[in-house]
């Protein structure tokens, strides 16, 4: 049987991001703890960051499987992604951030996903 497509469900809030995905980032705190920092930051309304922030969590038949967050001028955080989503994800992210210093994941994640990016958006 084919895998489920992957679903990337944005948010437009850190409130909304936090209690969408709260629970999911404590049970994947160990890879998780900046993305769950920095949105509980955001979340405070007093923050450095500016705006637009991007906010995201990818699903899989319902359950979710992974999570991003850009607030501007940070790069983007991002949990382990399964491999072949980063092509998804980076399709998502440039539609509201046109370019990106950097990227926070674990190795492979990150590697995957600055391999799409430059495909895709250039070096």
């Amino acid at each position: 049987m084919a895998q489920e497509p992957v679903k990337i469900k944005r948010y437009s809030t850190a409130e909304e991001f936090l209690r969408m995905l709260g629970p999911w980032l404590l049970e994947n705190e160990t890879e998780t703890n900046v993305v769950f920092s920095v949105a509980e930051l955001l979340a405070t309304g007093d923050h450095p960051f500016r705006l637009p922030v991007y906010y995201a969590g990818l699903e899989i038949d319902g359950r979710i499987i992974g999570c991003a967050l850009r607030a501007p001028p940070d790069g983007l955080g991002l949990s382990t992604l399964q491999p072949g989503v980063a092509k998804q994800l980076v399709a998502d992210v440039s539609v509201q951030h046109r370019d990106l210093q950097g990227v926070s994941a674990p190795d492979a994640t990150a590697l995957e996903f600055a391999h799409e990016w430059v495909a895709e958006r250039g070096g």
